[in-house]
């Protein structure tokens, strides 16, 4: 017997994901706007009936029924209803081995048509309330995904290839995500000179490891923000800032509004 195992596959598929965030079936009207957000995830916007409008970038959208939309991670978006539109929606995260987001360099909204018999499935599924119909769900919203993916011809591709002592200072950042992080700790850390981590660091990945800290920091001050009730207060102090004044400047600067502001309009604006 002749066994051949792929070292890839086993290391790929199993780090590749896709986590659900917020979701449900919405009979949206002229409340249902957004002035400008950005999101530490994509969207996905099954429209049942009536329309609205999207924009992202210059780019304008209207949203029409018997299509799904697929708003990509990190877009900066408004968008408003003036009449009414049932969408079911979904916002997700789409993980790669590496642990960076398959839609983050996606810059424009995306649409594709979707049958009615597949809507009217889609929803069906959703309510129907037992593990069966979750899986079917999912097995649905993944072919959607990966229709997105074909149609655009998103280039999805390996990681970047870091070296180990790159690799070692993303994955330390990330679990132990704090504005805190400095060079010398993070260099103390991996045995290595500051300068020597400083320039591979920013060659390897194209910034410097202070805005690389900012960004992770921000995206998860999002993330806090939106799944969870936590106070502000609590969240700054985690993520390690001085005061909640400071963070809140420094959310304002990265996503264009405070963080109460984004808290609520990214909760009302689904």
């Amino acid at each position: 017997m002749d066994i051949s195992s792929s070292k890839f596959i086993a290391k790929s598929i199993n780090a590749m994901d896709i986590r659900l965030g917020m979701h449900g079936y919405v009979r949206a009207d002229s409340e249902w706007k957004n002035s400008g957000m950005t999101i530490p995830y994509s969207k996905l916007y099954f429209v049942f009936s009536g329309s609205a409008v999207l924009k992202c970038g210059e780019i304008t959208y209207e949203l029409l029924p018997e299509n799904v939309y697929l708003v990509p991670y990190g877009a900066r978006h408004s968008f408003h209803c003036d009449t009414e539109m049932e969408k079911l929606y979904f916002h997700f995260t789409a993980l790669k081995p590496g642990g960076n987001d398959i839609f983050e360099n996606v810059s424009r909204v995306m649409r594709l048509s979707c049958g009615k018999d597949v809507m009217e499935k889609l929803r069906e599924l959703y309510f129907k309330e037992d593990t069966g119909a979750c899986f079917e769900l999912k097995s649905e919203l993944y072919s959607h995904i990966l229709r997105f993916i074909k149609e655009f011809d998103i280039k999805i591709g390996q990681e970047a290839s870091y070296s180990q002592t790159v690799a070692d200072a993303i994955s330390y950042i990330r679990q132990n995500l704090s504005l805190g992080i400095s060079v010398r700790q993070l260099s103390d850390m991996l045995f290595v000179s500051e300068s020597m981590l400083s320039k591979r660091f920013t060659k390897e990945t194209g910034i410097s490891i202070g805005k690389f800290v900012d960004r992770e920091v921000m995206i998860e001050a999002q993330r806090r923000l939106l799944l969870s009730d936590e106070p502000i207060q609590q969240i700054s102090e985690e993520l390690g800032f001085c005061d909640q004044f400071y963070f809140s400047k420094k959310f304002k600067q990265f996503c264009g509004i405070s963080p109460i502001k984004y808290r609520k309009q990214s909760r009302d604006g689904i």
